[in-house]
């Protein structure tokens, strides 16, 4: 009984963190910005504050449950550093009862 359980909790963790999220696609950062779309950039303060993107709303994926109200209500679209960043950005924002229609990964190597 105990071992289902820990397996039920591992494949929890694995699937909120790797399994991509549907509906949430890919797209250039580039043509994030238009009319009534919010970008959220959901990567770590440092990280966002050296390469800065206009007009986006940084709320770190940490700090999402708390101050998700700072995030504009229209349509999300995510900037994240990497794939998990990414998943559980997605997921917290739509639990929350926003539309995230994509993201967007940027590298910072």
């Amino acid at each position: 009984m105990s071992i289902a359980i820990l397996v039920i909790i591992i494949s929890w963790f694995f699937y909120r963190r790797h399994v991509p999220v549907r509906g949430v696609g890919k797209l250039q950062l580039d043509s994030c910005k238009q009319e009534g779309v919010a970008i959220v950039d959901t990567r770590d303060y440092q990280i966002s504050s050296r390469d800065r993107i206009d007009e986006a709303c940084c709320v770190p994926v940490a700090y999402l449950k708390r101050h998700y109200q700072e995030i504009p209500k229209q349509s999300v679209i995510i900037v994240a550093s990497d794939r998990i960043e990414k998943n559980l950005s997605a997921r917290i924002l739509r639990k929350k009862g926003m539309r995230v229609i994509g993201y967007s990964l940027v590298n910072n190597e």
